[in-house]
């Protein structure tokens, strides 16, 4: 990578035997100072490359690498393509979102939405969520949990397994259960277990991009990996907390590294503003989430030839973590505040005349703004191209761009919200009947346990042997009714009335419904043979009404 005609502003990616090094660019430079158009115009030398563009990350929740799907207006802009030679164009973009019932109503741009699997969660991502060490009991606890969940459970199966390796009962007494985090039967011997993972994972009720394995919005990463042909742009503006938008980049990070194998292309990695996610003294669970960062970009690095590269930016240097600021193999300083110029000065031992660009530019900052390399500085000022494509204007607003642009491209997702729903209600009630199930065993436990440590006479063991014959009968009953109406319901197809689809749907085993089967001729539901009809379990009411 070399700076060639610094006259005429040529910036060249490839060596001089004409290859291309993955490199790890870093660019600073002060708000409006036009860095974003450097990088943008870095970008598209390294697409022409044939490198995959992947951008993690918006912290402006405007999509801003999502405009290079537009050709540009403005005529600061077009004055400059002009002046370098270059014809105005566009990119082809694709858009991803995570799923959150926060997307809103009504006509949008086309965006994929998406999640990341429970079972491919790694020990960064839980150390994150938790706020505790790698090694701590806490992550490897949920380490456990989603390497032996099944293929089909979703956050509350997840939580569910959790808690079933934790706690239930306290000294053969009944825990009561409580409604607000997950329906968890906790104590107070629980505390930084059950209690705080389930509070942890709260958000994700209404941020449900947390999948399970067999979720068809989990993404296709050798697809995505290999599609060099479009810019693939992750935003997160619909999601409200921060911590939650940081927690998709690491997540998509560790899927790319993860993945990294199934791409036959070589790609380039863009995460804009990176001190957000790496500051210098990160508190709360930045710790662990930059700790995380920084490891994933030492890795990137260590990749080797047709590995990955990077590029990031910030507006300020000394805001950003040392350590991930010396993974760099190229830096480019524009126009820095005063706390970066004095840091650079001393650290880097810089003499005022090398100072002197970083404190004002000899060029127009917002036609023609200008860097200087920190290997290089006294080989002056240089001046990148401007992108071929749109830039993300102060004025612009990306929906109303994209609505102008694309209006056959907008789409609602209220479909998708409804599924998801679905999905996540489906699980609720299955776990809810099996937790049913399980407290109708502890109570007879219970029950048998208090009575055989009491001299209680033979009719009140009767009468409770009595009450627990009529919640198993009633119990009974109202599975045989399930059965029943399943088996006649004339709207399945013959697959879906098999003993093994029934079983799987209320939730006991094939031999039972094959018992009741048998039976069935005897089975007449009506208000006098004590069928007790099944409830549906009380929806979450974190998902509202969307």
């Amino acid at each position: 990578m070399e700076i060639i005609e610094r006259e005429r502003t040529n910036f060249s990616i490839k060596n001089k035997d004409k290859t291309v090094n993955s490199e790890f660019v870093f660019i600073f430079a002060r708000p409006r100072y036009g860095k974003s158009l450097a990088v943008e115009s870095l970008l598209e030398l390294y697409h022409k490359a044939g490198y995959t563009i992947l951008c993690l990350s918006d912290v402006k929740g405007e999509w801003e690498l999502g405009y290079s799907m537009f050709e540009p207006e403005k005529k600061y802009h077009l004055d400059r393509l002009r002046k370098d030679g270059t014809k105005p164009s566009k990119k082809d973009v694709i858009l991803y979102h995570p799923f959150t019932t926060n997307i809103p109503k009504g006509s949008l741009p086309d965006m994929k939405i998406y999640g990341f699997s429970l079972k491919e969660l790694g020990r960064s991502e839980f150390s994150m969520i938790s706020e505790t060490a790698w090694e701590s009991d806490t992550t490897r606890l949920l380490i456990n949990a989603s390497n032996y969940i099944s293929d089909n459970a979703g956050i509350y199966g997840f939580i569910d397994y959790i808690e079933g390796n934790i706690a239930g009962k306290k000294d053969g007494k009944m825990v009561k259960r409580d409604p607000n985090l997950f329906g968890l039967r906790v104590t107070g011997g629980t505390a930084k277990s059950l209690q705080d993972i389930a509070s942890y994972f709260l958000p994700f009720r209404k941020d449900y991009f947390l999948l399970p394995e067999n979720s068809k919005f989990n993404l296709n990463w050798k697809e995505i990996l290999n599609d060099n042909k479009n810019y693939h742009v992750f935003g997160s503006c619909y999601l409200k907390d921060e911590k939650l938008k940081e927690f998709c980049v690491l997540g998509l990070l560790n899927a790319i590294i993860k993945n990294r194998k199934k791409g036959k292309k070589p790609i380039l990695i863009y995460i804009p503003e990176i001190r957000y996610l790496v500051p210098y003294r990160p508190e709360g669970y930045k710790k662990f989430l930059a700790y995380a960062i920084k490891s994933k970009i030492s890795i990137m690095g260590n990749m080797g030839k047709g590995g990955i590269a990077g590029v990031f930016d910030s507006q300020s240097y000394t805001d950003t973590d040392e350590d991930v600021v010396k993974s760099q193999t190229k830096t480019f300083f524009g126009e820095l505040g005063a706390k970066d110029i004095d840091s650079i000065s001393k650290s880097l031992r810089w003499s005022k005349d090398l100072i002197q660009p970083l404190i004002k530019s000899d060029v127009d900052r917002k036609s023609q703004p200008s860097f200087i390399s920190m290997a290089e500085p006294s080989a002056g000022s240089w001046t990148p191209r401007f992108p071929s494509h749109a830039h993300a204007e102060e004025s612009y607003d990306f929906d109303e761009v994209y609505r102008k642009i694309y209006p056959e491209k907008m789409k609602s997702y209220d479909d998708i919200k409804i599924l998801m729903k679905k999905e996540y209600m489906d699980e609720v009630k299955k776990i809810e009947e099996k937790r049913k199930k399980e407290d109708i065993k502890l109570k007879e436990e219970s029950i048998v346990k208090d009575k055989s440590n009491k001299d209680s006479n033979v009719e009140e063991i009767s009468n409770q042997k009595k009450k627990i014959n009529e919640i198993k009968e009633k119990n009974r009953n109202r599975d045989m009714k399930l059965v029943y109406e399943i088996y006649q319901d004339d709207r399945l197809d013959k697959n879906q009335k098999s003993v093994r689809k029934i079983a799987e749907k209320v939730g006991i085993s094939k031999s039972t419904v094959a018992n009741y089967l048998k039976d069935i001729a005897n089975f007449v539901d009506t208000p006098n043979n004590g069928v007790v009809s099944s409830k549906t379990p009380q929806e979450d009411d974190s998902w509202g009404d969307f």
